[in-house]
């Protein structure tokens, strides 16, 4: 089996079919068709239609396998995928989004030279807008270590776009942090930094994000701090490389006090729910880029805070532009 396709899925019956239309379109382009693939639809105790619409994709396609579990969150879903998986090479799509037609064709070519790869960084789109942009960071095609990454502070808040070789997650106990009900990709985008020794960036065009304006991620609420607090503490106890820990507690550090500044929420509870006493002052080995600011933010969180304020504000004026 050459890749696996993990489709975690909650509540999904309006956008399943077209998600797994896109996947299965895009192995039929593989070698040997979509049958020298599978994928793995995880229901995470969808309250709708979600199963019935996985049962109709299973008569539609001679590939898939579905896995019903009670509900217990996106991570949960992932792994258990994970763990049924048999394929040399993993990837995650969520249930409302799609892929390109060639992506899996594409890729596929670039396995016809031989690498250690342990895991593929794509290109992935919402709407015309790249996400986690690396052109002008890396070439395509190059092998480059985690501390490549570091010194160009490169870091993901979506594993979505990304294929993983599977022994290296294994071989490593690679898992989802589960429990951790937000940026529980950005934790495991840095485990796997931590544990890597080759990456590479491939100049296909391959996730495309279905952006809802109620989805997790965009919605504000009042649980938000101390989940991203929770993802804050889960990198601390999961990425063992020091200065990708650091990194990535930085950079979560940041997207808290981003949703804090955007939903008007004081510098001082926000250090509070997000328990930030226990992790700051942060260390600065290892980290390359940005050290004025975790310098700043050593120093004195509230103004950290209003330097946040002041990027978020210069986002919205120039998205209004």
């Amino acid at each position: 089996m050459e890749l696996s396709v993990v489709i975690p899925a909650y509540n999904a019956e309006e956008t399943l079919e077209k998600s797994v239309d896109s996947v299965e379109a895009a192995l039929c382009q593989l070698p040997g068709g979509a049958q020298n693939a599978e994928v793995l639809l995880i229901d995470d105790g969808s309250l709708d239609h979600t199963a019935e619409r996985a049962r109709a994709l299973i008569r539609k396609y001679g590939n898939i396998l579905l896995i019903r579990q009670e509900n217990a969150g996106v991570s949960a879903a992932r792994n258990c995928g994970l763990e049924r998986a048999s394929g040399t090479w993993v990837s995650f799509v969520d249930a409302d989004d799609t892929v390109h037609p060639l992506c899996f064709s594409r890729f596929s070519s670039a396995l016809e030279r031989p690498s250690d790869t342990d895991f593929w960084v794509l290109r992935s789109f919402a709407g015309d807008k790249e996400r986690y942009g690396w052109e002008g960071l890396f070439e395509a095609g190059r092998d480059y270590s985690r501390e490549d990454l570091m010194r160009k502070g490169y870091l993901r808040g979506s594993i979505c776009g990304c294929i993983f070789r599977r022994a290296f997650l294994n071989r490593n106990g690679i898992l989802f942090p589960q429990g951790v009900r937000l940026s529980e990709d950005t934790v495991f985008f840095g485990i796997c930094l931590a544990r890597a020794h080759c990456i590479r960036f491939l100049d296909i065009p391959y996730y495309q994000v279905f952006a809802r304006p109620d989805s997790a991620s965009r919605q504000w609420r009042d649980s938000q701090l101390a989940d991203v607090g929770q993802a804050i503490q889960s990198a601390r106890h999961l990425i063992p490389q020091e200065a990708v820990r650091h990194y990535v507690v930085f950079k979560l550090i940041i997207h808290l006090t981003s949703h804090a500044v955007d939903g008007s929420i004081p510098s001082r509870r926000a250090f509070g729910e997000a328990h930030l006493e226990h992790v700051l002052p942060l260390p600065l080995d290892g980290i390359h880029t940005e050290r004025w600011k975790i310098r700043l933010l050593n120093r004195s969180y509230p103004l950290f805070y209003q330097l946040i304020r002041l990027r978020n504000k210069r986002k919205h004026l120039s998205l209004q532009e």
